[in-house]
């Protein structure tokens, strides 16, 4: 019952995007003329942050995308990769004409864009990001002439705080807070709980384990968030454990109403029968 549960809510996430981290790995690059606006980074920028100004790593390399025609992509330079606020992308392109030559053309601006020439060698960059907090745009352009090729490498832009996407950070937190309380609720039922252990009602033992399902559940969200921030690596593992968690956690607290509100005997209430099971699973 909770399993397919748990099951159903991971199939459902589980390609919730990487963090600030954009893998272009096997993408196929725009048509000539062309431009494709692929990801969005949500920046935070605090004077005095621990990790210094915001910055944008590129690290992005084009290559044939078929065996068709001869190979050209370790000399083309008319691929860019280009990093703008979502404001800038509005004001600063003009959608009639972008390209000025083999690179993108900007209306005025007071600084130039964070950009990344692609070509067919490996070649890592970060730049810093002037334009403080906000939303960034990660940006495709060719202004050349050479269609048939694909993208691989990755993204990553740093906020001053860390890698996780600003919008996300306050969840860390959160978590750690919640696991503090779960933490300490348990300690403080179980040991209510041990010296009535054989005079405890049904929804009382299950309390406990409702409690420790909770802790497990923001430990993991709390490690994933924390390492997510440092790292930018965001750990599959961790949040199906914690979603697996929350969803047994729920399906516990169901459960537990459901047969102490239909047990004869509060305190021996087994397990619930077939019809408690359905009630569960439409619940």
């Amino acid at each position: 019952m909770w399993i397919s549960r748990g099951l159903s809510l991971l199939a459902l996430l589980a390609e919730q995007a990487l963090a600030e981290r954009f893998s272009v790995d096997g993408i196929k690059a725009p048509e000539t003329q062309g431009m494709w606006m692929l990801y969005q980074y949500f920046v935070h920028d605090e004077k005095g942050g621990d990790r210094g100004p915001p910055i944008v790593s590129f690290d992005i390399q084009q290559r044939k995308a078929s065996s068709e025609g001869s190979d050209r992509s370790q000399e083309y330079a008319g691929l860019e990769a280009t990093v703008l606020s979502l404001q800038q992308s509005r004001d600063l392109i003009d959608v009639h004409g972008f390209c000025g030559g083999d690179r993108l053309q900007l209306k005025k601006t007071t600084s130039p864009p964070v950009s990344y020439r692609i070509t067919g060698a490996h070649n890592f960059q970060s730049i810093t990001l002037q334009e403080g907090s906000g939303v960034y745009v990660l940006l495709f352009t060719n202004c050349g002439s050479l269609v048939n090729l694909e993208l691989v490498g990755e993204v990553t832009v740093r906020s001053t705080h860390g890698y996780i996407p600003f919008v996300e950070r306050p969840k860390r937190a959160l978590y750690g807070t919640l696991a503090v309380s779960y933490f300490t609720i348990s300690v403080i039922w179980g040991a209510a709980a041990l010296s009535w252990r054989h005079q405890l009602f049904y929804i009382q033992k299950r309390i406990i384990v409702v409690t420790i399902s909770g802790l497990v559940e923001c430990s993991c969200f709390f490690v994933l968030y924390d390492q997510w921030d440092k790292t930018a690596d965001y750990h599959r593992v961790l949040f199906a454990v914690a979603a697996y968690a929350s969803v047994y956690k729920v399906a516990l607290c169901f459960r537990g109403l459901l047969v102490s509100a239909m047990a004869d005997d509060p305190v021996n209430a087994g397990e619930p029968d077939v019809s408690v099971m359905i009630h569960v699973v439409l619940a």
